[in-house]
């Protein structure tokens, strides 16, 4: 199917407003924690990254790609962040793409916008973390596996078809867990599909055991995490879960006229999967469409043996619920003929008010409400710490924002004292201290005078930073429970409304 010149222009001026979107206000956000994680392991030498992450429950794929992206074009949030943006607009094209060959280039304009417009993809696009990749691998993975079922052109199985459809899949398996949920679908609807012996299967079986054997070195690891204890960030999921990440994907996290506009999609999307159907049970559309938006019942009913629900993870079912949604609209459109205008009139309503919830993700985009109060703590660091102090952080959660602050490559904010954390061996559930460098990580049982501690001086201070959450982490801090430290001072930090700690200490 060629493109026709009248189609390429709604394409372009669609990723134009997506790239937008995700690019503009890059830089208008300090990097929240879990951002700051990513460029601590980025930070690592080549060989130490595996074996630093070996405790997270990601591959390190997406840190081998951002520590090369930040040797090409630096540390700052804006830099960090554009290798998901660069993702989250390329994931809009082949949304376009697969939805204009399966249903047609009026379906693709919608599912497209959809995607654009979507606050979730939006966030998962501006986060220097690994969801926007993860996304853009899945869908990709889903377009050229349901090329290979449905193509009857000579060479559709050829070995680069083969081998494009293998590296999507390995790539969607070693950027996030959900991978793994993603690639047992596609094993179904390949099995489904060759069950009634049609042309395709064969290469699309091939591309899923080439991309399964290239992510078999990892699976140990994953299986040695997914078995140990429950993620402290999220409980077992309820239904309002499933709520919760639809609204999220066209409606906003924030209140907004986009809630509106979630139900009347989801009677869209609905409809689409049923005119989907129509076409046979084990049509490759339909069931590729279906299979891909049920990553997110998949991983909800998986989260309820072992939780590790979070609808950032999930984003990948965007396109998806998209392209459903946009065959909705078109079966719609095809059986009222009469009055098609109308059908799309009511698209661009339902439209607007999804772009109110991706406004008012922005606007809580730039509050930057949320985040642990780094940039003010460093603050109060760089006018307060002396050479011969220590900053001690209690908390791997509260380290990782401000040793990016102070320890960043390029315009780092200059304080004249080491930064230190502490171990307090109260994080059972939380192991991204891992990520630390040893060098960098005091242990629980450390001597904490001077000679004792690496670059304490005699006159020196202690510096305990608490962002996070304050009072549990200086609660934590054993030292100073059994009298091995004195609080000298207590310094209140705050900023877009949360609040932090900061103690200076004097070994006793």
């Amino acid at each position: 199917m060629r493109i026709r010149t009248g189609q390429i222009a709604p394409l372009l001026i669609i990723l134009a407003g997506a790239a937008a979107l995700r690019f503009v206000l890059l830089d208008t956000r300090e990097l929240f924690r879990d951002e700051a994680a990513s460029w601590l392991l980025a930070r690592s030498a080549w060989g130490e990254m595996i074996t630093r992450s070996a405790s997270e429950p990601y591959a390190p794929l997406y840190a081998f790609l951002l520590k090369a992206w930040i040797g090409m074009l630096g540390d700052a949030p804006a830099s960090l962040r554009a290798l998901s943006a660069v993702a989250g607009v390329a994931s809009v094209g082949v949304t376009w793409a697969w939805t204009r060959q399966a249903i047609g280039p009026r379906a693709a304009a919608l599912a497209a916008l959809l995607v654009a417009l979507s606050p979730l993809a939006i966030a998962n696009a501006r986060e220097a973390r690994m969801y926007a990749l993860e996304s853009l691998f899945a869908v990709l993975a889903w377009w050229l596996i349901w090329r290979l079922l449905t193509s009857r052109t000579p060479g559709a199985g050829s070995p680069l078809a083969i081998a494009a459809a293998a590296l999507a899949v390995a790539g969607e398996l070693w950027m996030l867990p959900t991978g793994v949920a993603a690639f047992a679908l596609q094993a179904t609807v390949v099995a489904v599909v060759a069950w009634r012996r049609r042309a395709g299967t064969r290469a699309a079986g091939i591309a899923l055991v080439l991309g399964l054997a290239a992510f078999v070195p990892w699976l140990p690891r994953l299986l040695s995490v997914a078995g140990g204890g429950q993620p402290f960030w999220t409980p077992t999921p309820d239904l309002t879960a499933l709520l919760q990440t639809l609204g999220g994907a066209f409606g906003g996290w924030q209140p907004s006229p986009g809630w509106v506009a979630v139900l009347p999609l989801a009677v869209l999307g609905a409809f689409g999967f049923g005119a989907l159907f129509r076409r046979g049970f084990a049509d490759p559309t339909a069931l590729t469409v279906s299979a891909g938006a049920a990553l997110v019942l998949a991983w909800w009913i998986a989260s309820l043996w072992r939780a590790a629900y979070d609808s950032r993870y999930l984003g990948s079912a965007v396109p998806p619920l998209a392209i459903a949604i946009a065959a909705g609209a078109e079966s719609l459109a095809t059986r009222l003929q009469r009055t098609p205008q109308a059908l799309w009139g009511a698209a661009a309503v339902v439209l607007v008010l999804v772009g109110t919830g991706t406004a008012a993700f922005e606007a809580n985009w730039v509050s930057g409400q949320g985040q642990a109060p780094a940039q003010a703590a460093s603050v109060v660091l760089q006018t307060r710490v002396r050479t011969g102090d220590v900053v001690l952080v209690a908390d791997a959660q509260s380290y990782f924002p401000l040793a990016y602050l102070l320890e960043r490559e390029r315009e780092p904010i200059e304080v004249p004292a080491p930064i230190r954390y502490w171990r307090s061996g109260l994080e059972p559930a939380y192991t991204g201290g891992d990520l630390i460098r040893r060098d960098a990580t005091i242990p629980r049982d450390a001597g904490l005078k001077p000679g004792e501690l690496p670059g304490l001086a005699t006159s020196g201070s202690i510096w305990l930073v608490a962002l996070t959450d304050p009072v549990a982490e200086i609660r934590g801090f054993a030292p100073l429970a059994d009298g091995r430290v004195a609080e000298m001072e207590r310094l209140e930090v705050t900023d877009h409304g949360d609040g932090g700690l900061i103690l200076r200490l004097r070994p006793t």
